[in-house]
């Protein structure tokens, strides 16, 4: 179902309930039918189909390869290359056609990509592979801000990425460079275009690059670098709203929670002595890393507090404050080995279950289901495993697994009640 055909159900809806009346409801309708709409559909088929046509070509002049000149080969890949993307440009930004523009540009990036190729093999360059992959990228990533097309700045998050993978795959070697690349390549134009999808892609091929060049050498790295880069987002996403692109907020706290949840969860388990057995210690590398995300959160620290003590209370301060314990209780611990890490276990499941509460009862009487549906699953699953290693007893896990589902069902009619209540609060 499209946004326009809901929001004609939703208003019929409404206009039942008196909560709006039929020149309203036609106001409204009218209003963002004049808005301007990208089909992402047509966008992604158009793109899907000149790949493919891309392909046909690609084959095609594959079968007499070989019986072709190198200035006819040369000839062939440079015209095709030179049509496809001028071509693009034209329908994107001078007819107005994007679908047919963003198809147009996609297969010039194809044949962009297949020409580094068909060049090396031409002139029998023996040249370490991973590199036209990253040649490739930023060609994607230079047409991508040169028209402001999403769809190619999806491609150059895709290739920029294969080329990370490529280098760590086949040579062991994590490319620094990556995480800069698309984090400032990227993160920008998906700012310009105010494209919450592009930003979301490329924020996560930033982190994971990211945290695997921090951490490559030192797992036991890794967390620290992960706690610190996961609490940086969480206390950033309230400035994030208030910016002129909001929407993007949400995606900046989910992945921040998710990093600080799972890493917290991992120090859940007081089975983890290995991870404290000494102090860390690494190379330049390491402690460059460290220092940057260390001054990354600190700094936005600094902002939340400035942000959070000048305005009211809420309930996301307390968020806050328990992800500021934690990730400096943790990081402390990597640092002090075993001098504090008797604890850490201990505070990590209290603080989980505390964020757990807090999210159940803010989000029934918000009604997020999913917010509530994942912190509910949160709670057992930090819930069952300490109870399970607390006791032996078979009627105690049984005992256990019934309060847990009876405290499910209460709070699905907990829920059920706040939704009846908000319905009831809205109608006049």
């Amino acid at each position: 179902m499209s946004k326009l055909s809901w929001l004609k159900e939703q208003l019929a809806d409404w206009q039942k309930l008196n909560l709006v009346s039929a020149s309203q409801a036609a106001a409204i309708m009218a209003h963002y039918e004049s808005q301007p709409r990208i089909s992402v559909a047509r966008v992604v088929l158009s793109v899907i189909g000149a790949v493919l046509f891309g392909l046909g070509v690609i084959l095609f002049f594959a079968w007499n390869w070989d019986a072709m000149s190198k200035p006819a080969k040369l000839g062939v890949v440079f015209s095709g290359l030179l049509l496809a993307q001028l071509s693009g440009v034209w329908f994107r930004l001078r007819v107005g056609n994007r679908s047919l523009g963003e198809g147009l540009l996609g297969l010039g990036t194809l044949l962009f990509g297949a020409g580094i190729i068909l060049i090396a093999q031409i002139y029998h360059i023996d040249e370490h592979f991973p590199n036209a992959f990253v040649v490739w990228g930023l060609g994607a990533l230079v047409m991508a801000w040169a028209v402001g097309s999403v769809a190619q700045g999806f491609l150059a998050v895709l290739l920029l990425g294969l080329w990370f993978g490529a280098e760590l795959n086949s040579f062991h070697h994590p490319m620094h460079a990556a995480a800069p690349l698309i984090g400032l390549g990227l993160l920008p134009l998906a700012w310009r275009e105010r494209s919450s999808w592009l930003f979301a892609v490329a924020m996560l091929g930033f982190l994971i690059t990211l945290l695997i060049s921090a951490a490559y050498e030192s797992g036991r790295w890794f967390f620290a670098d992960a706690l610190l880069l996961a609490a940086t987002l969480v206390l950033v996403s309230g400035s994030v709203g208030r910016t002129a692109f909001p929407q993007i907020e949400s995606t900046v706290r989910i992945l921040g929670y998710l990093g600080y949840v799972a890493i917290l969860y991992v120090f859940s388990f007081d089975q983890l002595d290995g991870v404290f057995r000494d102090p860390l210690a690494g190379d330049t590398v390491n402690w460059v890393y460290f220092s940057v995300l260390s001054a990354a959160a600190l700094a936005t620290l600094a902002v939340a507090l400035k942000r959070e003590l000048g305005g009211p209370r809420h309930i996301d301060q307390l968020h806050y404050a328990l992800v500021v314990i934690s990730t400096g209780l943790i990081v402390g611990a990597l640092f002090l080995s075993k001098a504090v890490s008797g604890g850490v276990w201990v505070w990590a499941n209290i603080a989980l279950l505390i964020h757990a509460v807090i999210w159940i009862v803010v989000g029934s009487r918000e009604q997020h289901g999913r917010t509530v549906a994942g912190a509910a699953l949160l709670f057992a699953m930090v819930a069952v495993p300490r109870f399970l290693d607390l006791f032996d007893s078979l009627l105690m896990r049984a005992l256990l697994f019934v309060a847990l589902g009876a405290g499910l069902f209460l709070l699905g009619n907990f829920y059920q009640r706040q939704k009846k209540s908000a319905v009831r609060e809205n109608m006049p």
